[in-house]
């Protein structure tokens, strides 16, 4: 799995710097989790810090394009961004 980062933006409003990437990948589509943990290595960021919002793969295509954001703190993160359930702290699932 190669992942090419297409765009980064910070956005200090919201105190997160958004980033639109590509996936390329033999096989089927890497899970979430997997994509996730090469952005962090390859951002440098904490991985509590980091939301993908979209992974998508076009039909019969070894590629996916994603959207990911990476807060500058916790405290930001919990401010902007909604969790679904009460109590569930991994929202990259």
């Amino acid at each position: 799995m190669n992942i090419e980062i297409l765009e980064k933006r910070k956005n200090r409003l919201l105190g997160r710097e958004e980033i639109r990437f590509r996936v390329d990948h033999d096989g089927a589509t890497p899970k979430r989790e997997e994509v996730v943990k090469k952005l962090v290595s390859i951002m440098g960021a904490e991985e509590k810090l980091l939301i993908m919002d979209s992974l998508k793969t076009g039909h019969g295509k070894r590629e996916a394009m994603g959207y990911a954001k990476i807060y500058d703190d916790e405290e930001t993160l919990k401010d902007v961004e909604r969790i679904k359930e009460e109590g569930k702290d991994d929202v990259n699932k």
